[in-house]
C-alpha cells in the first residue's frame, strides 16, 4: 500500500499570477487562448487536506501561491496544526506589509524565492518581476527569523553572476539553489537555459525509494509508485498523483481523476479520494498495462529513473 498520508502535498492554491515566465505551463496555456482552469483554495478545503497531509508545500502550476486571499490563515492554521511548510513565490505583486504580516503569521515555514540572477536582472525570465522588491522581501523574511531560500535558474543572462550572488547570499547567511532547467521555453523568450558546471553535485534533485513496491511489468519507473514524490492539489478542487499530472486534466488517460465525483467539495476527506475506484484503477493500470497504453504525462516524466529529473537538476550551496 503507497503511504501517501507520509508524503507532501504540493498545493496549487489558485489560478492567478502577473508573472509570464517563458518555461511555465501557464504562460504555454495562455497562448493557445486557453483559460487557466479553477477556482481558489478554500479554507474549508484546506482543512481537509491538512487533517490528512502533515507537510504542505505552496508551489503553484498555474499560480502563485501569494494570490490566494486566504494565504495568511492557511499559514496560522498550518502553525496551529504542527504541519510542516513550504511556499514558493515569484511574483511581487503585494505590498510590504502583505509580506510582513504573512512572515510573521508563522516563522517555521520555508520561503523559496524564485530570483534568477541578480535582483535586477531578474524579470528577464520572470517577466513583470521586481526582483530588487523581492530580494528586499526575502531579505526581510530572513532578518525576522525564518528559513529562506534563494532559487537561481541559470540562464545565458545571469551565467556570469553566479560567483557575486553566492557572495551576496553568503554575507546575508542565504541558502542559494542554482538550477538547470531542461524545460522547453516558448520560441521568442530571448533567453537559453545554460548548463550547470559545479563540481558539488551532493544537492542534485532525486527521489528516495521509499517502498517494497516491485518494479511495474511495463518497466520504468514512475515516482508515485517508487518513490517519496510530492501528491499534488490542482486549481480544479482534485488530488492528483504529482503536479505533472495535475495540470493534464485534458488527457484521455486521467480524466477520470479530474471528475466531479473526485472533487474535494465531494468528500468527506482524503481518504474517500484516495480509496475510490478511480485512484486504485489509476495505480493498476501503472503496476500492469503496457508503456504504449499509460498516459502520455507519466511515461514523458517517469522514464527516466528515480534520480533524473525530466525539467530540470540543481545544487544547493
Amino acid at each position: 500500500m503507497i503511504p501517501f498520508s507520509k508524503r507532501a502535498i504540493n498545493i496549487d492554491a489558485g489560478f492567478r499570477c502577473t508573472l509570464e515566465c517563458p518555461g511555465c505551463a501557464r504562460t504555454k496555456f495562455t497562448r493557445k487562448g486557453k483559460k487557466i482552469p479553477g477556482k481558489d483554495l478554500t479554507i474549508d478545503q484546506f482543512d481537509k487536506l491538512t487533517d490528512y497531509f502533515k507537510r504542505v508545500s505552496f508551489c503553484g502550476t498555474w499560480s502563485d501561491p501569494i494570490f490566494n486571499k486566504n494565504l495568511i490563515e492557511f499559514l496560522k492554521i498550518c502553525k496551529e496544526k504542527n504541519i510542516s511548510t513550504e511556499i514558493s513565490n515569484a511574483a511581487s505583486h503585494k505590498p510590504v506589509q502583505w509580506y510582513e504580516e504573512a512572515f510573521k503569521a508563522n516563522k517555521d515555514v520555508w520561503w523559496h524565492f524564485g530570483i534568477d540572477g541578480l535582483p535586477e536582472e531578474s524579470h528577464k525570465h520572470r517577466k513583470n518581476q521586481d526582483g530588487v522588491k523581492l530580494f528586499d522581501m526575502m531579505l526581510t523574511a530572513k532578518y525576522l527569523g525564518l528559513n529562506v531560500i534563494w532559487q537561481y535558474i541559470v540562464f545565458d543572462y545571469n551565467e556570469d553572476h553566479i560567483e557575486e550572488a553566492i557572495k551576496i547570499a553568503k554575507m546575508h547567511k542565504l541558502k542559494i539553489n542554482l538550477i538547470e532547467s531542461t524545460r522547453d521555453f516558448i520560441p521568442d523568450s530571448g533567453i537559453e537555459p545554460v548548463e550547470l558546471d559545479y563540481e558539488d553535485k551532493t544537492g542534485q534533485i532525486g527521489w528516495k525509494k521509499m517502498s517494497d513496491e516491485p518494479r511495474p511489468k511495463s518497466g520504468f519507473t514512475p515516482k508515485c509508485i517508487m518513490s517519496d514524490r510530492d501528491v499534488s492539489f490542482s486549481s480544479t478542487g482534485h488530488i492528483t498523483p504529482c503536479c505533472w499530472t495535475n495540470i493534464s486534466y485534458e488527457e484521455k488517460h486521467l480524466e477520470k481523476l479530474f471528475s466531479e465525483k473526485l472533487h474535494i467539495n465531494n468528500n468527506n476527506s482524503v481518504q474517500e479520494i484516495l480509496d475510490s475506484k478511480e485512484w486504485k484503477n489509476f495505480f493498476n493500470k501503472l503496476r500492469n498495462d503496457s508503456i504504449d497504453t499509460l498516459p502520455e504525462t507519466c511515461v514523458e516524466y517517469c522514464n527516466h529513473g528515480l534520480n533524473h529529473n525530466k525539467e530540470s537538476k540543481r545544487i544547493s550551496l
